[in-house]
């Protein structure tokens, strides 16, 4: 029966869930997206080589609903492979990405695809929140306000989690946009080019994503997800970084190139001035060097993009300026040492 409906039924929406060691919360997360009020969807679960009860529990869930739960395992490569794999198996109209600890409004899907097909969009967004195992809302964000218009019809959301999303499949197919293995926070990368490339992406005032928080994050206080401590210490994702400005060039052309410049460049400064700020010297110099590499290969004009010049507006001023900083350090050749300074200054532990 389970052959028969992956070969000649192809429901609205494939959602792909990565699990690692998630089995205290995983049970909440199944019912979460089976008590939905749509239900024309499949359920790729993607076993990440846990090492705790997840997979038993899982092919519980597979034997109790099998026209709807389809389960394989992996040895543990890191959500972004795990992803990809679902990605790979899916036969759905669209892609929904979750993580196997948070959980969906019970309306979630009915929402998005409803908005999807209306608009004919090949990327609708919601709003979320996060919160802590106490259940305390620690952070509510209107995903509407990170929409930035650049002019010119040319539109970014700077919301790159890949969850709280519905994502064209056939438009992944097409331009094969995949995550980067083997590097951290490969969301970003793949938010730059989904965000890119999507064609009339919608965004909602709609709360439908609950994102689960942990202290002991690298991104500001949430943990990393279905990534073993040991990929935990690997490094930023510089090769999905490359990877995403070849592939937006490669599918929009000049016409896009200096919103893509400000996008990368926006990520870059925060790899710089953020995230490094709990990072060894070595790991911050080499971040510096990176940034200097992809302004002198990648982007050698920036410092003439009329969006690093001028207000954008729904954009805190803040990231803007960090762009800004980026840019100028960069061209003084002062980069690594300022962004020392920053750190020791505004980052003190």
């Amino acid at each position: 029966m389970k052959a028969y409906r992956r070969i000649f039924m192809h429901p609205a929406i494939s959602i792909v869930i990565p699990v690692y060691n998630a089995e205290k919360y995983l049970e909440d997360c199944m019912d979460a997206i089976l008590g939905q009020t749509f239900q024309d969807y499949e359920i790729l679960c993607i076993n990440d080589g846990s090492q705790d009860g997840s997979l038993n529990i899982l092919h519980q869930y597979e034997e109790k609903y099998p026209a709807f739960i389809h389960v394989c395992s992996q040895e543990n490569q890191g959500q972004a492979a795990a992803r990809n794999v679902g990605v790979d198996k899916a036969i759905g109209e669209y892609i929904a990405f979750l993580d196997a600890d948070d959980l969906i409004e019970k309306d979630y899907f009915e929402v998005l695809y409803t908005a999807a097909k209306e608009q004919d969009s090949e990327m609708v967004i919601c709003s979320y929140e996060k919160f802590d195992n106490d259940g305390n809302i620690i952070l509510r964000r209107n995903t509407k306000d990170w929409e930035v218009q650049f002019g010119n019809g040319l539109t970014h959301v700077f919301q790159y989690s890949p969850w709280g999303k519905l994502i064209s499949r056939e438009m992944l197919k097409k331009y094969n946009i995949r995550f980067i293995s083997g590097e951290k926070m490969e969301d970003g990368p793949y938010g730059i080019i989904t965000n890119s490339v999507a064609r009339n992406v919608v965004c909602l005032d709609y709360i439908g994503y609950h994102y689960r928080a942990y202290p002991d994050s690298t991104m500001g206080g949430i943990r990393e997800k279905g990534v073993s401590m040991s990929r935990m210490a690997q490094k930023f994702p510089l090769k999905g970084i490359e990877y995403a400005a070849d592939k937006v060039r490669e599918i929009l052309g000049p016409e896009y190139d200096k919103v893509l410049e400000f996008c990368v460049l926006k990520a870059i400064a925060g790899f710089v001035f953020v995230f490094c700020k709990r990072k060894d010297k070595d790991t911050h110099k080499e971040i510096c060097r990176f940034a200097d590499h992809m302004l002198k290969d990648y982007f050698p004009n920036a410092g003439k993009n009329p969006y690093i010049k001028h207000k954008l507006k729904n954009l805190p001023y803040s990231h803007q300026m960090a762009v800004r900083l980026l840019v100028a350090t960069h061209r003084l050749h002062v980069l690594y040492p300022f962004a020392r300074f920053y750190k020791n200054v505004f980052h003190r532990k």
